[in-house]
């Protein structure tokens, strides 16, 4: 069981049914398997690629991550800040690979930052219409005894009006012993952590403070807002090239500790962190599945907060 420190689609679209945007049928989505790498189109159109082993080009290469990720129209919404070294060495937070499943603090192994630590990629035991399940075995402090072995679940979801979205579902095992997973208060500096996280595009990031969007399902606006108050999703918006873009997260309502604030930051980062400190026991599993919606226009325009409630409606996939 889990032990808490004290007082510390298609679905989807009949969900929606009377939205606008969900009167014409979702574009096909399509996964090309290659050595490393899976190659994911929506309509016939790039939408991402999931990196699931090191390549000569990515030596550093610890975690599987997603990367790029694409609205509709071929725009990159998110950054790998390693790759962004490799242009300038001065770049901030190299370890923010786009799109990434990770924790700072998994039994003291650090599962965030570039390092040793990896999440190792078993296999992929299952291939569907719209995604696909592999297993993995995270690092732990002795070589070859993991800490967390995770069956990850993924699902594309292509949305009528364009946006695009990945619904992550990690089922986390404590392989070896209780896993005691830690994070800072989200009002101290040196958080490092983030179940699911998303560096956002350099392109939003270079443009003024002023064109940078954060909104939350309970009506915060700001880092600040977003930082301090509970909320069900958190929205990334800004300009790229003078258009609208913008990367949504939702957090599912069976989440272990329900909603929280979300570590987001200005300078780029969503995540969303779950409980600050809470214990596995061993053997026992957690499940945290989250939804990542890349779009065009702000969050309002993209109609994010519809999009966010139909998921969490929806019952999950078996």
């Amino acid at each position: 069981m889990m032990r808490f420190p004290a007082m510390t689609a298609v679905a989807i679209l009949g969900v929606l049914a009377g939205a606008t945007w969900a009167q014409t049928p979702a574009p096909a989505v399509h996964i090309q398997q290659e050595k490393t790498e899976l190659r994911i189109t929506v309509g016939g159109h790039p939408f991402t690629t999931y990196r699931f082993a090191p390549t000569p080009d990515d030596p550093k290469w610890n975690r599987p991550y997603f990367y790029p990720v694409c609205a509709a129209d071929g725009t990159e919404v998110t950054s790998d800040q390693q790759r962004e070294v490799l242009k300038n060495p001065k770049v901030d937070h190299p370890h923010q690979r786009s799109l990434w499943i990770g924790h700072g603090s998994v039994n003291g192994v650090d599962h965030w930052l570039a390092g040793a630590p990896q999440q190792r990629h078993l296999a992929f035991t299952q291939f569907t219409a719209d995604g696909f399940v592999e297993t993995l075995a995270w690092d732990g402090a002795k070589a070859g005894e993991p800490v967390l072995t995770e069956t990850r679940r993924v699902r594309f979801l292509p949305y009528p009006d364009g946006d695009r979205g990945i619904e992550i579902t990690s089922v986390l095992t404590a392989a070896s012993g209780d896993v005691t997973f830690k994070c800072k208060p989200l009002n101290v500096s040196g958080v490092e952590a983030g179940l699911c996280s998303v560096r956002m595009a350099k392109a939003i990031l270079d443009g003024p403070d002023a064109t940078k969007q954060i909104t939350t399902g309970a009506g915060g606006i700001g880092e600040k807002s977003a930082r301090s108050a509970p909320a069900a999703w958190c929205d990334y918006s800004g300009l790229i090239a003078g258009k609208p873009y913008g990367v949504t997260m939702v957090n599912a309502r069976e989440n272990p500790g329900g909603d929280t604030a979300w570590h987001v930051r200005l300078f780029g980062l969503l995540a969303h962190i779950g409980p600050l400190q809470w214990t596995l026991d061993k053997g026992k599993t957690a499940t945290f599945r989250h939804l990542v919606i890349a779009h065009e226009g702000d969050a309002r325009t993209a109609g994010v907060a519809a999009k966010a409630t139909a998921w969490r409606a929806a019952a999950p996939t078996p």
